[in-house]
Formats: structure tokens, C-alpha cells, sequence
């Protein structure tokens, strides 16, 4: 094969990879679209496409798919009427890309559960998000704790928030507090019983001073509410 023929064919490669890279980035590119109108992204290849144009370099791609949820999100925060539609498609490729990228699923999670104009209001979105990074990473319990207090502070859901706490607080290495807030969000919740062993738990298991004392003064309230007449409105420990 001649020089020439090799010249043509490796300026054909060079010319195909560079027609696949500006077609990954362009979502990238369209930071001047103003906030308001036409301000979603008008083109986001779906995350096998991305795939495919990433040239072997899913977690770059991941990367630069992330980069572009944080900008998209940081223009629209705060903003009266802005929209967020955009965001779960981008944190979705973001995450297929690279499953282990923690940040997208942590702070991505905030990004959607906020209400608006701080976030885009989506808390439902949000714990689907949480839910498919502990699939795809069991072991990490940062993403029960996320995961709890969307439910707690977004949702309002005390059973999920506290069935997250717990869930997180079994894994090796989790912080300590994670079985507090499990115990809090059980008394939130208003079952007692398990708030109780969920308190006696954290303080037979904690070797922090601090905590075992908190957890003590929790055992405590809920020992002194089991003992107040009826007509207090206490609740009775069984």
C-alpha cells in the first residue's frame, strides 16, 4: 500500500473521530442559549449513543456528561420560571456511563429533589436516581444517608427516610449516627417501639461518649412520655 493511500486513510479516521467527538459535545455547546424560550438541550444522544461516541472512554464521556448537568443546573437555580427538563436525561446518561460516579448520583439527587426555583421539584425522580446508584453500588451507605434525607426533608416520608437510615447504618463502615437518625425518623414517624430498640441498639453498638449519651436521652423521653396519663396524648411503649 503506498504512502499516499495511508495518508488518506488515517486523515479519514482522524476526520471520522473528529465528526463523532463534535457530535458527543455538543450538548456541551449550547451554554449561550438564554435561560428563558428555548432553553433546554436540543440534542442529547441517549446514553448507548454516547457510548458509542465515546470512543472507548465511557468514564471521559461520563465525566463531560456530568460537567454539563452541573452548568445546566447552575444557570437555571434560583431562577424565576426556569425549567429543568433536561436534567434527568443528562444525570441519566451521566450515570450509565459510569455507574460509579458518586457525585452524579449524590448531588444529582439534590439537584432534582429541591423545590423550585432551588431545584426542579422532582423528589420522586430523585429516589430513583439514589435507588439505581445503590444497585449499582451496594456498598456505599453515603447513598442510604442521600437517599434518607430526600425522604425525610422532600418526601416527608418518615417510614422510607428511617427504612434508609437503617439500611445504610448495617454497612461496614457507615457512620454511627445513621442508626440515630433511623431511631429519630421512627419517633418522627411515631412508632415508638421501634424508635426504642432502635435507640438501644445505637447506644449498646456506639462507642462514641457523645452519641451513647444522646441516644441515652432519647431512651429517656421516650421512657418518661410512656409514663404520662392518657389524657397527655403519650403514646405506650409496649
Amino acid at each position: 500500500m503506498t504512502g499516499s493511500l495511508y495518508t488518506r486513510l488515517a486523515a479519514g479516521v482522524i476526520l471520522a473521530c473528529c465528526l463523532l467527538a463534535a457530535a458527543l459535545m455538543r450538548p456541551f455547546l449550547q451554554e449561550a442559549l438564554p435561560v428563558h424560550g428555548t432553553n433546554e438541550v436540543t440534542f442529547l444522544p441517549s446514553p448507548y449513543e454516547a457510548r458509542l461516541l465515546s470512543l472507548g472512554y465511557p468514564g471521559l464521556a461520563a465525566d463531560l456528561y456530568w460537567t454539563r448537568a452541573v452548568q445546566y443546573f447552575g444557570r437555571r437555580v434560583n431562577v424565576a420560571g426556569a425549567r429543568f427538563d433536561s436534567l434527568p436525561p443528562l444525570l441519566a446518561a451521566t450515570t450509565q456511563l459510569d455507574p460509579q460516579l458518586l457525585p452524579a448520583y449524590e448531588l444529582g439527587s439534590i439537584f432534582l429533589a429541591q423545590d423550585a426555583p432551588r431545584g426542579a421539584g422532582r423528589p420522586d425522580e430523585a429516589v430513583a436516581l439514589l435507588e439505581r446508584g445503590i444497585r449499582e453500588n451496594p456498598g456505599e451507605w453515603h447513598l442510604y444517608y442521600t437517599l434518607g434525607f430526600v425522604h425525610y426533608f422532600n418526601r416527608r416520608d418518615y417510614t422510607a427516610a428511617q427504612n434508609a437510615f437503617e439500611q445504610g447504618s448495617r454497612l461496614p463502615g457507615a457512620h454511627p449516627w445513621l442508626k440515630q437518625l433511623a431511631a429519630r425518623m421512627a419517633e418522627k414517624g411515631g412508632n415508638v417501639a421501634t424508635a426504642r430498640f432502635l435507640w438501644a441498639k445505637a447506644y449498646e453498638e456506639a462507642r462514641d461518649p457523645l452519641i451513647r449519651a444522646n441516644a441515652m436521652a432519647h431512651l429517656r423521653e421516650l421512657e418518661d412520655a410512656a409514663l404520662l396519663p392518657a389524657g397527655n396524648n403519650a403514646q405506650t411503649v409496649k
